[in-house]
């Protein structure tokens, strides 16, 4: 093939105007490879420096690279034309001249590399890949990121030593794996991408289907110009902090810390806090916010709290809340709509019309990421974790290319700076010619990968894999905290709690009481201004009751319990005060389900604020109000609409600070244990490495609430755990409950088994009406309040099934 020299006269762009239309069954011949090299296009080959850099170079050709060579080579091995773009023709042109002394790898390494870049765009190679990691599972042989990586790239060159290399190093090597090492031919890497040409796969994002030819070819050129010079090269061509280093480092996170000094402040990454679950709230408040401010970006807080006999629920709700909103800012950025956000709220509020709840500025803080249970006692307490992220605009050039062409992409999630690269010349653009996007969290996170210093075993992996734990010393939670959480040579504070081992970091430990003392500085009045915040303003607010005849749009009894078909609110103003002995139900969850949404969580709080309020005026004095729910993932819709917004909810937490707001007391928690469940949050991909690691979600909240005032006894104390699996309702893909979000008989169970035989329970949010059916089997009255007409008729249906079961004696005593 003609590789341009000065005895060729180069070849036109009008040669390549016209070129025949791509044949599928176009075939080349493959080129010799070196048997041993994976070619991984984003991580960094060697340093012309060392022996095997200056023998590499030795390596390469020195010939005139231009325009025209390229297109006919990509010509030549694809069957297809570069693409028709002037625009980015100049801007190729301009780099092939500024490259012009450099040599160029071989020929026959440029096919090989163009190769694996069309199958690693398009994934031609997944369905095999998947098909072996299988085999692989099937005999408990598992892959971790670096091997996968090595793997996949394999394939994607059909280097067959190269995948046999990786099975020795790892001590698997067997027959059935490397039987399946199948990559694509060229022949079918060829027809897929003429196929893809013809009539790309899309994704969601993609829009609708169009000619994406020009921007396929585009994204392949781009690619092959930059394969076709060594990596270093093409770094130093691109990237404008060179300068600030005396030599080239082919590891780009080591170059950002050259470049980046000021985003690697790593002095305190974790901080560890161990209190008893009694210590007021006013006293966790400012070490919360001074922390903040000193934690490294992307860095933890980890509250432990402990032997307080359920007290530790309310400080814990109540720190949350404090976390995640303490930090009040006014948001300029387009994608905050608090016009919008305001708009919509004072509409459904009405009772905002005037106030001054200042829209403008959003509540940020932490983000709330688990709470550990620890033991079904008070001896273990319980173990929450904070991470703090905050916007960082400090421009991070591309990792794969090490341009500074970039431009800030929004925010992957708040205060999580993203950027694409805009350079067409990049190795990573998409398969549409889309840069590539990343964040300083997501460099994090791979250095995490990268670093086997870093790397967690198995069994510790394994024994945190569940948020429900046994007691634990404290020492084994830092451990766990450290190993996952923080990476080697990082700093760590630690407050209260047994000393442990460094694992490699620099741990700093201080003692609670001198600590807390060295807070008073800051005052303790954190919490209570927090709580005067123009944010509770939004929502806190109390409802007008109705007038009179708006309370039950329908009523039917069956035994001894009555239901009733009407908003809650509504239907409780209507009542008489201090009439239940009790409470206990399952509310909507906030936009979780199809009959349960509103428009931001300022409407829900809301809602669930004055219906609080309902039923704590409804309830005798010395009542107890079972309320469970669930801490789930949705957005909250009051800073970004989009999935930047997306986040851990804190509906717990909310639901503490407004019952104690409507007249409750928190008095604990019942941890609603419900197993092995089948969301894998926590599925990490097989990275045992720091930042990878979360807990699975087994559990959710039933909060205790009592209204002060009297004493209704009970014949035995609540429990701290429930473990009880949740209701099976889908069967082979069907709903034989009926009701989407049933919750167990045990649940009710818990306060009417305990409550006396004459007892009044009231259900204000009834669904399927598991309350009434257990009060009717246990012999207590109950009243069930349901909103959705559906739901109203079905739970009256299987009340009067369920009391069919019911022996003849029994009803007869009711």
């Amino acid at each position: 093939m003609a590789t341009g020299s000065k005895n060729k006269a180069p070849h036109s762009l009008a040669q390549y105007s016209s070129l025949p239309t791509p044949n599928p069954n176009h075939n080349i011949k493959r080129g010799s490879r070196d048997s041993t090299k994976i070619y991984e296009p984003t991580f960094p080959e060697q340093d012309a420096c060392t022996p095997a850099g200056l023998k590499r170079a030795q390596q390469h050709q020195k010939m005139a690279i231009d325009w025209n060579t390229l297109a006919k080579e990509f010509h030549d091995i694809l069957g297809i034309r570069p693409p028709d773009d002037l625009a980015f023709r100049k801007r190729v042109e301009a780099v092939l001249s500024r490259l012009s002394a450099c040599n160029a790898v071989p020929t026959d390494e440029r096919r090989t590399r163009l190769l694996a870049l069309v199958n690693r765009k398009f994934d031609i190679n997944a369905q095999a890949i998947n098909k072996l990691l299988a085999i692989a599972a099937a005999k408990k042989i598992s892959f971790n990121y670096h091997e996968k990586s090595r793997i996949a790239a394999a394939f994607d060159q059909s280097e067959k030593p190269s995948f046999t290399l990786v099975l020795q190093l790892k001590n698997a090597v067997d027959d059935d794996l490397v039987s399946a090492f199948r990559p694509a031919s060229v022949e079918v890497t060829l027809k897929k991408l003429h196929s893809e040409l013809v009539s790309p796969t899309l994704i969601r994002k993609d829009s609708r289907p169009r000619d994406w030819s020009q921007e396929i070819r585009r994204s392949l050129f781009g690619g092959f110009v930059f394969s076709v010079f060594r990596q270093q090269d093409m770094h130093e061509l691109f990237d404008k902090d060179i300068h600030l280093e005396a030599r080239y480092e082919p590891d780009f996170w080591k170059h950002l810390h050259k470049s980046r000094r000021e985003m690697f402040s790593r002095a305190k990454t974790l901080v560890y806090l161990e209190c008893d679950g009694s210590i007021e709230i006013n006293k966790i408040a400012p070490s919360l916010q001074k922390e903040f401010f000193e934690l490294a970006n992307h860095g933890y807080f980890a509250l432990h709290l402990k032997n307080a006999h359920g007290r530790e629920w309310r400080t814990a709700a109540l720190a949350t809340l404090f976390a995640e909103k303490f930090l009040e800012k006014r948001l300029e950025n387009g994608y905050f709509r608090w016009r919008e956000i305001e708009s919509t709220t004072r509409s459904y509020i009405p009772a905002l019309a005037d106030a001054d709840t200042a829209f403008d500025r959003a509540n940020l803080g932490y983000h709330y990421k688990d709470t550990f249970v620890l033991g079904d006692d008070a001896r273990g307490g319980i173990l929450l974790l904070f991470q703090k992220n905050t916007s960082d605009e400090t421009l991070i050039p591309c990792p794969s290319c090490r341009s500074h062409d970039v431009q800030g992409n929004s925010y992957s999630s708040l205060g999580v700076k993203s950027w694409e690269c805009m350079n067409p010349i990049c190795p990573d653009r998409s398969k549409f010619d889309r840069g590539k996007r990343y964040s300083f969290y997501q460099l994090l996170r791979q250095q995490a990968i990268d670093n086997t210093n870093a790397m967690i075993s198995i069994s510790s992996v394994r024994a945190w894999s569940r948020d429900v734990q046994s007691v634990k010393p404290s020492d084994a939670i830092i451990e766990m905290l450290v190993r996952h959480y923080t990476l080697p040579g990082d700093g760590v504070l630690q407050i209260g709690g047994d000393v442990t081992q460094s694992l490699g970091r620099d741990i700093t430990c201080e003692q609670l009481s001198k600590y807390l003392n060295g807070l008073n500085e800051l005052g303790e009045n954190a919490l209570s201004k927090f709580s005067r915040s123009p944010f509770f303003g939004r929502f806190a607010i109390a409802r007008p009751t109705p007038g009179a005849g708006k309370g039950a749009v329908e009523s039917r009894t069956f035994g001894n319990t009555e239901l009733l078909l009407g908003d809650c609110f509504d239907v409780l103003s209507e009542m008489p005060e201090a009439i239940f002995d009790g409470a206990v139900t399952s509310p909507p969850y906030y936009n979780a389900r199809e009959y349960a949404q509103w428009q931001n969580i300022y409407c829900y709080l809301y809602d669930m604020f004055n219906i609080a309020r309902q039923v704590f005026r409804t309830l005798k004095p010395g009542a107890t109000y079972l309320f469970n729910i669930f801490d789930y993932f949705d957005n909250e819709n009051t800073i970004a609409y989009s999935a930047m917004g997306d986040k851990r909810m804190i509906l717990s937490a909310y639901c503490v600070e407004l019952f104690e707001r409507a007249g409750f007391k928190c008095e604990g928690n019942i941890v609603w244990d419900k197993g092995e469940i089948e969301g894998k949050r926590a599925f990490n991909n097989g990275n045992f490495s720091p930042y990878y690691q979360a807990p699975f979600n087994c559990w959710e909240h039933i909060l205790i609430f009592k209204k002060p005032g009297g004493e209704i006894s009970f014949a035995r104390p609540l429990p701290r755990v429930l473990r009880q699996k949740p209701v099976m309702k889908i069967v082979q893909g069907v709903n034989c409950h009926g009701h989407t979000a049933p919750f167990p008989d045990q649940v009710p169970e818990l306060l009417l088994e305990r409550l006396p035989e004459n007892s009044v329970v009231l259900d204000p949010f009834a669904g399927s009406m598991t309350t009434g059916r257990v009060a009717a089997r246990l012999g207590r009255r109950a009243v069930c309040i349901e909103k959705d007409r559906a739901y109203f008729e079905l739970g009256f249906s299987m009340l009067r099934n369920s009391a069919a079961q019911i022996p003849l004696f029994h009803l007869a005593a009711q």
